[in-house]
């Protein structure tokens, strides 16, 4: 998940990035109902940064508190896109 710029003109990028290192464990974490829940389907996202020329960007890890709000509501938005998109189809409870 990422949030940024990237000027093709002068070829540079500014972006912020959710990072998954350990893609196979969260594979193994997912499969898991209990830790699964607890740990949210992920064991590890870091927050890095890239800034500069496209070729060879300068990469920096974030601290947690720079990861701004946006870029969570976006991963929420991401991963509830499904019910989204099944919601049409569900019949609607409640009164009417």
């Amino acid at each position: 998940i990422g949030k940024g710029e990237f000027n093709l003109e002068s070829k540079t990028m500014d972006i912020k990035l959710l990072v998954e290192p350990l893609k196979t464990v969260d594979t193994i974490i997912k499969k898991i109902p209990v830790i699964s829940y607890l740990l949210g389907g992920s064991l590890v996202s870091i927050p890095v940064s890239a800034k500069g020329d496209l070729a060879d960007p300068r990469v920096t890890i974030l601290s947690p508190s720079e990861v701004g709000s946006g870029l969570l509501r976006f991963a929420e938005r991401v991963l509830n896109a499904p019910l989204k998109i099944i919601e049409p189809i569900i019949p609607a409870t409640g009164s009417r």
